[in-house]
């Protein structure tokens, strides 16, 4: 990573206060929520844009940052269709 990166595991937070999820699907968009909220919260703050990614791991999440950049986000669902 470098100075300008960061990475946020919100799965423990995510079963935390929603715990009646059970599909994968939901969780990975609650995420792409989160992400969005995050990513809304720093233009408003330092009038600076940021992707995100939204996977199942972390180097998958890095590899959807880069696809709708400078000011997108894309989420990878957690099946094997979708990681291929």
């Amino acid at each position: 990573m470098s100075m300008d990166e960061a990475s946020l595991d919100v799965t423990d937070y995510i079963h935390e206060h929603f715990s009646d999820l059970s599909q994968s699907m939901n969780t990975i968009l609650i995420g792409a929520r989160i992400a969005q909220e995050i990513r809304e919260t720093i233009q408003e703050r330092t009038q600076l844009t940021c992707s995100g990614g939204i996977a199942p791991n972390r180097m998958l999440a890095k590899i959807c940052s880069d696809f709708n950049k400078p000011n997108g986000q894309k989420y990878l669902l957690n099946t094997l269709e979708e990681i291929q």
